[in-house]
This record gives C-alpha cells, sequence and structure tokens, in this order.
C-alpha cells in the first residue's frame, strides 16, 4: 500500500465508519431482544448494559455450557441446538480476547442459519459501558482523524500501513483482521536483534520473554524485568536467571508514586484498583547502563513510561517493541512519541493474535 492509498484509504474508512456508527446505533434502538454468544466476563457485562438500555437479553450461546443452564436468569444452549426461533434474535458475538476470532465465529454462526450477528465494536456506541482496551466507541477515531493520518504518515514501510488500515477497518467497520504473525517481539519478518541482548522488559509477567531469548540460543547480557502484579512477580523470580536479570515489583511510569493497581493475570493495570504499586520511571532504574532493547506490554501506560526512559532511549537508541492495542489510539500517539526520541522512519506495525490484540509497534535501531 503506497502511501497515497494509504491516506486514501483512511479517510474512507472513517467516512464509512462514521455512517456505519449511526446506522447500527438505528438498528440497536430498533432491537428489542438480544442473544449473546459467549457467556464469559464480557458477555455478562454486556446483558447488564443492554438491560440497562431497557433491552431483553433472551439467551446466551455457550460451547462450554450445557443446554438448559442459566446465568443470572438468561437461558443458557449451544449453537448446535439453536431453534429456528432463536436463530431470528439478533446476536452479538461477545469475545474480545487474542485467541479467538471473533469474524470467523460470525461467519460460522451465519452458516448455521442465525439471521443477524454483529461484533462488539458494532454495538460498542449504543452501550459504551463494555469499553476495553482498544473496544472504544467509535467517535473516539472519527474525531482524531488528523492524529491518525498523522501517526500513518510516520509509518514507511508497506505492510505496516497495510496492517494499520486492516487493523483500524477491523475495529470500526467488522473487516477481517490483520493475520497472526508468531514470534511476538522477534518475528522472523524484522531484522535479527542485537546480540548480545542487553534487554528491558515491562510488563514481564512470569518471564515468558526471557524464556523465549534463552529458547533462541541468544546471549543474554543484562536484564531488568518490571512486573508489578505479586502473583506474576513471584513466578518470575522462581525462575533461576543465573544473574542476568534484575527482578524489579514495580510498574514503569515518568515518575516515582503509589498509585492504584487491578491485579488480572496478564492483564493487571493501573487505574482504579484493589491494591496499590509504586511505579518507577525506566531511567531511575538503568541509570548509566546500556540497553539495545526495551519491550513494553503494560496495558496502556506504555505513553508514560517511555517518557520516563526518555534519557535511556535517546542515549542507547535502543529497538523498541511497544504492545499499541490497548488504547484505539496508540497506533498514531506511540510513533509521534517515539519519533521525538529520534525514531522517525524506522516504524514496523505486526500484529501478533487474533483481533487485533497483540499489535505491536516496532521502532528499529536508527542505524539499522
Amino acid at each position: 500500500m503506497q502511501p497515497s492509498d494509504a491516506f486514501r484509504a483512511l479517510n474512507q474508512c472513517l467516512d464509512s465508519a462514521t455512517e456505519a456508527r449511526q446506522r447500527d446505533l438505528d438498528a440497536c434502538a430498533a432491537t428489542t431482544t438480544w442473544g449473546i454468544y459467549g457467556a464469559g466476563r464480557l458477555g455478562k457485562k454486556l446483558a447488564a448494559a443492554l438491560r440497562s438500555k431497557g433491552k431483553a437479553v433472551e439467551f446466551f450461546l455457550d460451547a462450554n455450557l450445557r443446554d438448559g443452564a442459566a446465568i443470572e436468569g438468561v437461558r443458557c444452549g449451544r449453537t448446535e441446538n439453536a431453534t429456528s426461533a432463536m436463530k431470528a434474535i439478533p446476536v452479538v458475538v461477545a469475545l474480545h480476547n487474542p485467541q479467538t476470532d471473533s469474524t470467523l465465529v460470525r461467519r460460522q454462526l451465519l452458516a448455521q442459519g442465525f439471521k443477524r450477528v454483529y461484533l462488539l465494536q458494532e454495538v460498542i456506541d449504543f452501550v459504551p459501558q463494555i469499553e476495553n482496551f482498544w473496544l472504544a466507541p467509535r467517535q473516539t477515531s472519527i474525531d482524531a482523524r488528523d492524529l491518525l493520518a498523522e501517526g500513518l504518515a510516520l509509518i514507511s514501510e508497506e505492510r505496516s500501513r497495510e496492517i494499520f488500515m486492516e487493523v483500524l477497518q477491523f475495529r470500526l467497520l467488522g473487516g477481517s483482521a490483520p493475520k497472526p504473525e508468531p514470534d511476538q517481539y522477534f518475528p522472523a519478518s524484522l531484522p535479527l536483534p542485537v546480540l548480545p541482548l542487553r534487554f528491558v522488559d515491562a510488563g514481564a509477567f512470569d518471564g515468558d520473554t526471557i524464556d523465549y531469548i534463552h529458547a533462541r540460543g541468544w546471549a543474554l547480557e543484562w536484564c531488568a524485568a518490571f512486573e508489578p502484579d505479586m502473583d506474576n512477580y513471584a513466578k518470575l523470580a522462581a525462575k533461576h536467571w543465573e544473574g542476568e536479570a534484575i527482578l524489579v515489583p514495580c510498574a514503569l511510569a515518568d515518575s516515582t508514586r503509589d498509585v492504584e493497581f487491578t491485579p488480572d493475570g496478564s492483564a493487571g493495570h493501573m487505574g482504579e484498583g484493589t491494591v496499590w504499586v509504586r511505579t518507577v520511571p525506566l531511567d531511575s532504574v538503568v541509570g548509566r547502563e546500556r540497553v539495545n532493547f526495551i519491550k513494553m506490554d503494560i496495558e496502556g501506560a506504555e505513553p508514560l513510561a517511555l517518557r520516563g526512559g526518555a534519557a535511556t532511549i535517546q542515549r542507547c537508541q535502543p529497538r523498541i517493541a511497544l504492545a499499541s492495542y490497548h488504547d484505539p489510539l496508540h497506533m498514531a500517539t506511540l510513533p509521534i512519541l517515539l519519533r521525538e526520541l529520534g525514531y522517525e522512519g524506522s516504524f514496523r506495525l505486526r500484529s501478533h493474535a487474533f483481533n487485533s490484540f497483540e499489535t505491536v509497534l516496532y521502532g528499529i535501531e536508527p542505524t539499522r
């Protein structure tokens, strides 16, 4: 996709999103009864949101539930046992995760005879209470046309521009998301990292990325791993790093302070929460150490962490891998932030999971 084609596609996508938003709002308002595919946490939240709008939820469909079961007074069933009456009721695919392709589920439901099947991004404007990560009212992106264009202009690689547009079209119009590429943070389509690695792992979880580095047989000369979730940190600390890694039970941000935190497995995040954690700026931990790779997957706090690591990034000019799916505008705002740190023209975008989750912005070392 050439730059002129990309900008044309961006404007067409946002214009179409404006029309789709109103069309879907009207359809949702006119629909009195709904079915929901997926009875997990988000499915239940969607049911509550629909009921708050005066809508009835007739059933949940979920392969993990037996026919005849009930959740919060709503009957449950399996798709293969759905009646013709159930198939006539509009269904929302309440799947918002990296593991299951929601557009494939929609196609399967339509093939099974369901008449109207919506994705979450097609009902979010009617029930904004279900906002989560990139899932947000479409007006957020429509109003950010200039910002999205500025971010897209910084991405020089053709494939990365295509991914940018595929992600946006999926989120705003329900198109197909990019096909996931394996080896997150180290995909084969990018140049190999500089070895030996001097690595910052922000959002270290249980050490899975460091495990991957070891499995590749790459030399890890120095590492600082940050993980504020104490359950995850315990798993991280239980591994034998043989003195390679400095383990820091803190979150990265732009300053040192205590903040509320919600532990949630691999998706723990700052904000309103059940515990307090300490945040630290990366510069205060790295000091004068040289680093050549920084990975950040910290549930939307990437802009704060970049500001807190600005001196290190400008001094070392490492490769940077930033999760860019926690906020609907991060695909644009993160390259703009990195441009200020010397990375203009070196961006790559790759998607590593279904539904545009695990979409990562890579800042390739300016010298490469």
